[in-house]
């Protein structure tokens, strides 16, 4: 076209279009329903042709959908996909912190700033471990109540009665003498009397216990004006990890995986590395940096990195 505008496409063509995506994607029509926020039979007349309501929204917010989908699959085939645990020196003193409380059925505290691999380490443990099950606790789930439901569903209670303490028996009833090991992430969110209450389900059944979280988990159970209220716990914690900062040698392992392995990348990011938060993104900045230099059609190099931190971190 003479004047540069974009040929407008017909709504055969669109569906033509979106059952490509679509195939190619795996995906089903009720999927990509929920993803345009379309009903089932919505979408199915018009992939048909036979759609009777308003084609050219729909066929606008199928468009946008493509776009988005390609965008995706672009980034996809330039950055590799979820990084496999990394033995970094801080993953490795994760693990064994884990591990202590799992092999020994006791204890175990790992508090810190946030962004230094705790989530990734113990999610990669339980994936190669049975019996460990992940509980991440939020606002939602501070109390007992709510807190022992999430624990009853990660062990694999979907039936178990609602009430506090016949939910705690249930749960205790059903990892009782399998040696597993019950992890609690972002622990801070607890409240005195749910602590507690996954403190009975350690002393009731001898499974391994991790709780996991920022700064906070570990004041409120040692210090504070009152530390005795929390004296039974504190009292059977059997090892603390304290996470300030990323050690020596955390970054060059993540960088390579990433692709930024010369001296001057790694250098920039070795600075990076110690802010607060700093190995969730440096990550954040290597995949970013990589889509720059992918659009500029050129091997990712330091370059990149600074300017993906700036706008990474760019305020307004």
């Amino acid at each position: 076209m003479l004047d540069g505008s974009v040929p407008v496409l017909t709504p055969a063509e669109i569906a033509d279009r979106v059952r490509t995506a679509l195939d190619r994607r795996g995906l089903s029509q009720a999927q990509l329903a929920r993803e345009v926020d379309f009903s089932a039979p919505v979408i199915s007349q018009f992939l048909r042709g036979n759609y009777a309501g308003d084609a050219e929204e729909v066929g606008r917010r199928l468009l946008a959908w493509l776009d988005a989908s390609e965008g995706r699959a672009a980034a996809s085939a330039i950055l590799p996909g979820q990084l496999a645990w990394i033995a970094t020196p801080t993953g490795k003193a994760l693990r064994t912190a884990i591990q202590y409380a799992h092999q020994l059925g006791d204890i175990t505290v790992i508090y810190g700033g946030a962004g230094l691999g705790k989530t990734t380490t113990i999610k990669a443990y339980a994936e190669e471990h049975p019996a460990v099950w992940v509980t991440t606790a939020d606002p939602t789930t501070a109390g007992v109540g709510p807190l022992l439901e999430e624990v009853a569903l990660t062990v694999g209670l979907r039936d178990a009665p609602l009430h506090p303490a016949r939910l705690k028996r249930e749960i205790v009833r059903r990892i009782t003498g399998t040696g597993g090991l019950l992890v609690i992430d972002e622990a801070q969110h607890l409240t005195k009397a749910a602590l507690e209450a996954v403190r009975a389900i350690h002393d009731q059944t001898r499974v391994g216990l991790v709780l996991s979280g920022n700064a906070d988990v570990y004041e409120r159970l040692h210090g504070g004006s009152k530390p005795e209220n929390f004296a039974q716990l504190f009292s059977r914690v059997g090892r603390k990890l304290k996470l300030v900062a990323p050690k020596d040698g955390d970054v060059d392992p993540l960088a390579q995986a990433l692709g930024f392995d010369d001296g001057a990348a790694l250098t920039f990011l070795r600075e990076k590395a110690k802010l607060p938060g700093a190995l969730r993104q440096i990550e954040k900045c290597m995949r970013f940096a990589r889509i720059l230099a992918s659009g500029q059609d050129q091997a990712p190099a330091l370059s990149h990195l600074q300017l993906a931190w700036r706008e990474l971190n760019a305020a307004g």
